[in-house]
């Protein structure tokens, strides 16, 4: 059944608006990792942005690979099992902190590397958002913070982003056909969460970083290409062959000690 068009000007409905953002999701591009074993992810796309629910299990030891992508990146953990893990600055250097537990997000731009780093943990379940900076007016309108788009965020959090995170987390591994609206509606309830116009009360940056000072500090994936590195030891930027996976069941993933 066709939808009717609207008038020029007019306001349109939630549902319209949001039908017309229909895309694909952005190809999975998974950086710079090392002691990874195997990889499993699904995808959906909306409002414009690329929803990835991703499960990674890992080998013994030290384990790291860079968060960032093509596009601005959120990711939020949401399960760490037989260990914890930090998004990282330099692989080498621990972020200070006071908590330890899943559920802290982490917000970079486009080709910002910040690194996902743990030592000895069996799987991690996150689920990443990413889009470009000109869909957040299109999604929050003038609700939007514009001053928080604008800012990196290394540990961020905030009860209700991890929880529209595990409900789309949930909706990635359903089957299809997908629910769109309700999809929709939890992309556009996490990005308020996260960049809209409102107090601050309920979130806590455990970085111990300012948005400012991180801004300072973080490095264009591009100017790691040419040599530089903040810190002694610099991960080499390249790819390595694993196993990744286009679907996820269910998180089945090993007992946590």
């Amino acid at each position: 059944m066709a939808l009717r068009s609207t008038e020029r000007g007019a306001r349109r409905p939630l549902y319209l608006k949001l039908r017309g953002d229909m895309k694909m999701p952005e190809p999975f591009e998974f950086r710079s990792p090392h002691g990874i074993n195997r990889v499993e992810h699904r995808s959906r796309c909306w409002n414009t942005i690329t929803i990835r629910h991703v499960v990674q299990y890992t080998k013994p030891g030290r384990v790291w690979h860079d968060i960032s992508a093509k596009q601005t990146t959120v990711a939020i953990v949401l399960e760490q099992i037989g260990g914890y893990c930090e998004p990282r600055l330099n692989v080498n250097q621990p972020t200070p902190r006071s908590r330890y537990d899943a559920g802290h997000a982490v917000f970079v731009s486009a080709d910002m590397s910040i690194w996902g780093y743990s030592d000895n943990i069996k799987a991690t379940r996150d689920l990443r958002l990413h889009f470009d900076l000109d869909a957040l007016p299109r999604v929050l309108g003038d609700e939007l913070n514009h001053a928080r788009a604008a800012a990196p965020l290394l540990m961020l959090y905030d009860e209700r982003v991890t929880r529209c995170a595990a409900l789309l987390a949930e909706e990635c591994n359903r089957n299809l056909p997908e629910n769109r609206i309700y999809g929709e509606s939890l992309t556009m309830a996490l990005m308020a969460a996260l960049f809209g116009s409102h107090d601050e009360s309920g979130r806590t940056n455990n970085s111990g970083l300012a948005r400012s000072q991180l801004r300072r500090v973080l490095v264009p994936r591009s100017a790691c290409r040419a040599g530089y590195w903040p810190g002694r030891t610099r991960p080499a930027c390249k790819s390595i062959s694993i196993p990744i996976c286009t679907r996820i069941q269910g998180f089945n993933g090993p007992s946590a000690v």
